[in-house]
């Protein structure tokens, strides 16, 4: 009969059956006798086979749709403005929109040396396609604006619109996939672009990153893929970038849409 007990309340343990867990505790005092004792050596495994797991082992949560064109440049407080140097400025567009303003060069997304650029993000999580609606005029050498997946300075990507070498026929106004992947910068060769309001999209799933772009959110050119492994989570958003621009110091973006959809 000892036996059968003892059979019945260790699979009970196991599933978590809160009687037996009861009738358990019970057997571990001191009127358990033998079998009490023998259950209280059996109890530390049992216990840590209903451990909390690893945070590897845990599924990472779904990113949550969400939408907006900032009415009246309003948005929820998940957004986390981004300023390194202190001199840039989020403004408000009427009737929807908002605009960054970076006043001078200096301030670029490139590894190991210049993460002055300014941001606005916010948290996201699990596979998901991300879209923004941006426009923006670069002219001058290293301006333009971009989406951006944000894990650390070491790992994230930026789908930019942006010029470079002015008057060029093949490396002037691009659309081009770049950033960081362990600390090593990495750039995705780029598809020609003139538009200065366009829709960029980035696609991730199975810890790698599709870049898209389109000019009516209709028809969508593909710029390239790239690896990435953020973890459980990251942030998307925003980013401005002013690296040189010597002879024309401001320069602003505008950002008058953002979209993410969960994979399913």
């Amino acid at each position: 009969m000892e036996l059968f007990i003892f059979i019945v309340a260790t699979i009970a343990a196991i599933l978590a059956v809160p009687p037996a867990l009861k009738a358990l505790r019970d057997l571990r005092g001191p009127g358990g006798g033998a079998l009490g004792r023998t259950i209280q050596k059996l109890w530390k495994p049992v216990k840590k086979m209903r451990a909390r797991p690893k945070e590897e082992d845990r599924p990472s949560a779904s990113a949550a749709p969400f939408r907006t064109r900032f009415p009246k440049g309003e948005y929820d407080d998940a957004w986390r403005w981004i300023d390194p140097k202190g001199d840039c400025r989020i403004e408000a567009l009427t009737p929807a929109g908002l605009r960054v303003h970076v006043p001078s060069p200096d301030h670029d997304l490139w590894p190991g040396s210049n993460f002055n650029a300014p941001r606005f993000l916010r948290l996201t999580a699990g596979q998901f396609v991300v879209t923004a609606h941006i426009r923006c005029t670069p002219n001058t050498h290293v301006q333009g604006a971009a989406l951006l997946l944000w894990k650390s300075e070491r790992n994230f990507w930026e789908l930019r619109r942006v010029l470079h070498h002015p008057g060029h026929p093949n490396y002037s106004q691009l659309v081009q996939l770049e950033g960081s992947s362990d600390g090593n910068y990495v750039v995705v060769p780029g598809r020609r672009c003139l538009s200065t309001d366009l829709y960029l999209r980035l696609r991730y799933s199975n810890q790698a990153v599709r870049a898209l772009y389109s000019v009516d959110a209709r028809r969508w050119t593909q710029v390239g893929t790239a690896p990435f492994y953020p973890g459980s989570e990251m942030m998307a958003g925003f980013v401005v970038i002013n690296q040189w621009g010597a002879n024309s110091p401001s320069f602003f973006a505008d950002l008058l849409l953002f979209e993410v959809a969960p994979l399913l």
